[in-house]
């Protein structure tokens, strides 16, 4: 596949507020409400024009996981780095292909006075937009336009120790067309029918018991508190409600100041004879378990290689920039998470050198939901050959209730497989633990260009809506 060369001619933003059905509570954060921002790029790919499209929610406190701030505060921020994207993705005035369009756009980003995952939450939004753009020019999925070097990728550039490695030796052969879902059990998520105390009446599951019975669920991400006992005995009681067989992340999001009081805590956990057996069955890897200007001390690599009999311990918030996964390597970390709200070509960069060290890549969620979002992050887990992946937009949110009736109907139709329809809405049809991704996978980067975008409003979030959503 011979790269096109590509021009980013406009850059549009709009947005909708979103509320969960029930509060999603992570590390010191708890979402009820939310901006959903989409992204419209106008974009000149090999002498034709292309509308390419991405969308992300704005998670409260996951892009800039500053205590001392409210995310009233934190959004101005979070606009003025994705109108800075926009600027620097049509700056140049000479076609690029798209890794060297990709390369200049994050070293723009990269210059800003702003945390780097916020900074490239900007750069991926813009270059999923434009990937979706090449995508259609190339009349192909983004497994192709990768595995086939449509992008003219060398990592090498980037990455010094991946110079010669080609993407197609650290991609599968072809997309996964079916993921297995990790479903999110949050901090505040009721675990059984019986501890629920104000029941939603919405006609979706609530509890994970009711999870579980719906969606046939095998696999599960635990959210930790950083409270030993607390966390123990919520570890306790699902080492008896989930399945037998369950498979299970721990994400500890940033809850420890060192890594040494996270073992304190495991070695508690192990010395219970019920709950050892249970962790050393199921368990697949520990995420984040310190704060992210934490992750890196020198002391860290200490505390891992003093400790030889540890779970995999991968990052996910620590890694917001190209240098992060290398360095955590070094530390002892046994690999990342994939998300897209840190970047297309960055994700296949950590999946290249974790091929090579034999690390894990973990496929994690930034609460998507579709029609844009959810669709673009299974095409890339399908990519990047990603097992299983969490899945918490469908349980935090209603399926597509948010947006007019015509984008369940649209999804329902163009993905007939991956959507059902419930009352006058859509919902991801999980089945046996499982999602059909085949549509998703094999169109340009998810999209099949008959999902219906409406009920969004033009520009970026000013503030939160004083009346709910």
């Amino acid at each position: 596949m011979t790269p096109l060369p590509l021009k980013v001619h406009e850059v549009k933003f709009s947005h909708a507020w979103v509320r969960t059905r029930f509060p999603f509570r992570y590390g010191i954060a708890s979402m009820t409400t939310a901006p959903h921002v989409l992204v419209r790029a106008e974009v000149e790919c090999g002498g034709k024009f292309y509308t390419g499209w991405s969308a992300e929610t704005w998670v409260p406190k996951w892009f800039t996981k500053n205590p001392a701030t409210t995310y009233a505060q934190d959004l101005p921020d979070m606009c003025r780095t994705l109108e800075h994207a926009a600027a620097a993705a049509m700056e140049p005035r000479e076609p690029a292909i798209l890794f060297d369009w990709w390369r200049a756009l994050y070293a723009a980003q990269s210059e800003l006075n702003v945390p780097p995952l916020l900074g490239h939450m900007s750069t991926a939004m813009i270059e999923r937009a434009v990937t979706h753009a090449v995508c259609q020019a190339h009349g192909c999925s983004i497994h192709a336009l990768w595995r086939e070097n449509g992008a003219g990728i060398e990592m090498g550039r980037v990455r010094p120790e991946l110079a010669g490695f080609a993407p197609s030796a650290a991609l599968p052969a072809t997309p996964a067309l079916r993921l297995t879902v990790r479903h999110t059990v949050g901090l505040a998520d009721p675990l059984t029918d019986a501890e629920i105390a104000d029941p939603l009446h919405d006609g979706l599951p609530h509890s994970l018991q009711a999870n579980i019975r719906e969606f046939g669920l095998t696999h599960f991400k635990v959210k930790l508190a950083g409270d030993a006992e607390r966390d123990a005995e919520r570890l306790v009681s699902l080492s008896t409600l989930l399945p037998h067989g369950a498979r299970f992340t721990l994400d500890a999001n940033e809850n420890y100041p060192d890594i040494r009081i996270f073992r304190a805590h495991w070695d508690g956990w192990m010395a219970r004879p019920e709950l050892a057996a249970w962790l050393q069955r199921g368990l697949l890897l520990v995420e984040q378990p310190l704060h992210r200007e934490a992750s890196f001390n020198a002391d860290t690599a200490a505390a891992f290689a003093a400790w030889p009999q540890r779970p995999p311990v991968i990052i996910d918030e620590a890694d917001a920039s190209l240098s992060d996964l290398p360095r955590a390597l070094a530390l002892g970390y046994a690999g990342t998470s994939h998300k897209n709200c840190k970047g297309l070509l960055k994700g296949l960069a950590n999946a290249m050198l974790l091929r090579r060290s034999g690390g894990i890549l973990s496929g994690e969620d930034l609460s998507n939901i579709g029609p844009v979002a959810l669709l673009q992050d299974l095409a890339v887990m399908a990519a990047l050959g990603v097992p299983h992946v969490e899945r918490n937009g469908h349980h935090y949110f209603r399926g597509t209730s948010m947006w007019p009736e015509r984008t369940g109907n649209s999804l329902c139709a163009a993905h007939p497989a991956l959507y059902r329809k419930r009352e006058d809405f859509a919902v991801l049809d999980i089945r046996d633990g499982t999602l059909d991704v085949g549509t998703a996978a094999v169109a340009p980067l998810g999209l099949t260009g008959r999902e219906a975008l409406s009920g969004f409003t033009a520009g970026l979030p000013a503030a939160r809506p004083a009346e709910p959503v």
